[in-house]
Parts: structure tokens; sequence; C-alpha cells
């Protein structure tokens, strides 16, 4: 076990300066430069322009740049937001949590969602109960977030007024957005539970297990349900490190100060250092999680660790 979690994050480091890579060159195809939207709202002069940029190092070859960027990030220090003036590790970790936050609320909504909904239409299969579980997936996958979340909105919100609609404060606070990411998660839980319960309630053991007579419900969360969750862990976490992206649109609905909201924001200020170190973040918990989620899968089927 130990070996394989080693090989696994060996296998990250490449992975990780891919990431570091990606995201330098993207803000550094953008048109304009740091000096330039630092100067844009004032009367600077090219001169002034040129100054600033050779202050900052960006008369320097990009490879320079790109090297010294990542001593940066080796020391945590990502550079200042060009309109805060804030440290940006600083800027992301008071809002790091606030996402974080959402995103096991949504998860665990989702799980909640749909490994019932999933199971149900196995043990229902071909049925009513399983025909209308597979619509309403159809439907968790089509609805975007961001309608999703203001139809919430008007109805829980505005009309019924059970729930604020914006804000983060108790757990009130939560549900609406929480609901919003969730519910796209728990359709593909869903989808995922039904075909692998289907498949593990074929096999041979489970008709032996009926065939001595042992009781359904037995059956199903002693020998069926526990096997066939594997791949299901799989699509959970998946789904948290999806959520951590998602949360960029749904924190705008819902006015959420986590960092989707933040990278609007900064997007909106043109905040480049901002931008880049929170893509950074998001990509690299990504990455991180899928590692979790592996090492998770590894524990549960133990013939993973050998390939």
């Amino acid at each position: 076990m130990l070996a394989f979690i080693v090989r696994r994050l060996l296998s990250l480091i490449p992975v990780l300066l891919l990431i570091t890579l990606a995201v330098f060159l993207l803000i550094h195809i953008v048109p304009g430069d740091a000096a330039t939207y630092i100067l844009s709202e004032g009367f600077a002069t090219a001169e002034d322009v040129d100054k600033l940029r050779r202050e900052l190092g960006l008369d320097q070859p990009i490879w320079v740049q790109y090297v010294r960027y990542l001593n940066g990030i080796a020391r945590l220090n990502f550079g200042r937001s060009l309109y805060t003036r804030r440290p940006l590790l600083d800027e992301i970790t008071a809002r790091f949590p606030a996402s974080v936050e959402l995103a096991l609320a949504s998860i665990a909504i989702a799980v909640l969602i749909g490994l019932f909904a999933g199971m149900m239409a196995a043990v229902r299969h071909n049925t009513l109960w399983d025909r209308g579980i597979t619509t309403s997936v159809l439907f968790g996958f089509s609805m975007p977030d961001f309608w999703l979340g203001l139809m919430l909105i008007f109805l829980f919100a505005v009309r019924l007024g059970w729930v604020p609609a914006t804000g983060r404060g108790g757990v009130v606070h939560l549900i609406l957005p929480a609901l919003t990411l969730g519910i796209a998660s728990s359709a593909l839980i869903a989808r995922m539970t039904r075909s692998s319960l289907l498949d593990t309630l074929r096999q041979d053991y489970v008709r032996t297990a009926r065939a001595k007579g042992l009781d359904e419900h037995i059956v199903l969360f002693k020998h069926a349900l526990k096997n066939s969750l594997i791949p299901t862990v799989t699509v959970v976490g998946l789904q948290f490190g999806t959520m951590l992206g998602r949360v960029v649109v749904t924190e705008s609905v819902f006015a959420w100060p986590g960092i989707g909201r933040l990278l609007l924001d900064a997007i909106n200020a043109r905040d480049l250092p901002l931008i880049q170190g929170i893509v950074l973040v998001i990509a690299t918990s990504f990455v991180l999680i899928n590692l979790a989620v592996d090492i998770l899968y590894s524990y549960l089927d133990p013939r993973i660790r050998y390939h």
C-alpha cells in the first residue's frame, strides 16, 4: 500500500508542473500585461509603463519569468493582487473555506439522493420507479446550475420565503446553493449506482445467497451493495473535484463569498495574478482529490495496487 501511494505521489510531480505551465502561459497569452492593467486607469505614459514593466520583471524572457514564478510557488509566495495589493495567498485562503463548505454540503446531498435513487432504480428494475428515476436523472443532467439556482431562489426564497436567497450565515443560507450543485451530481451518482448494482445483482454469488434463503435486505446491503459501490466511490470523488470549478457560477448566483465569486471579481477587474492564483489552486485541488480517490479505490479493491 505504501509503495502504491509513493508511486502515485511521484506521478503527481509532472502533472503539477504541467498545470503551473498551462496557467502561466494562458495568462501570458492574454493581450496586455500586469503593468498595462495597473496603469490603465491613470494618465501614464509609455515610459511609465516600461519602467513598471522592468520593476515587475516583465521585460525578462518568458522562461525566466516562469522559473521565478515556480520559485515563488515553492515558497508559497503567489505575489500580490494588482488592486488590493494584498498577498494572493491571503486573498485565496480567506475565501477558500467557504467554497469547501459549499462543496462538502453539495456532495453530501448528491450522495444521499444519488445512492437512494440508484438503489431504488436497480432493485425495481423495469418498473415505473425505474423509468421515473431514469427520466429524473436525464433532467438532472440537462439543467444548467445557474438556471436551477435562479428557479430555486424564485420558488423557495421569493415566493415561499422559506430560506434566504443570498449570502453566507447559518445553515439556512447553505441549503439553496448546495441543492443547486448537488442535484446535477446526484444524477450522475444515481446512474452509476444503478448500473453497477444491476450488474452485481446478476452475479453468481448473489444468486447463491438468494438460493440459501437469505433475506432480500441482507442480500442487497451485505452482499451486493458493498461490491457495487466501488465504481461509485470514484464518481463521488471526481464530482467533489469538479464542484470546486462549478462553484464559480453558483457562488455568483447566490452571492456566496467563496473563491468562485472571487475569481469572477478578479476577471472583471482584470487582476491577472489573482486569476492565475485561483485557477492554480482549483486545478491543484482537483489533482489532489483524484489522488485521494485513487488511494481509497486501492483500499476497496486491492487488485488496483498491482497494476
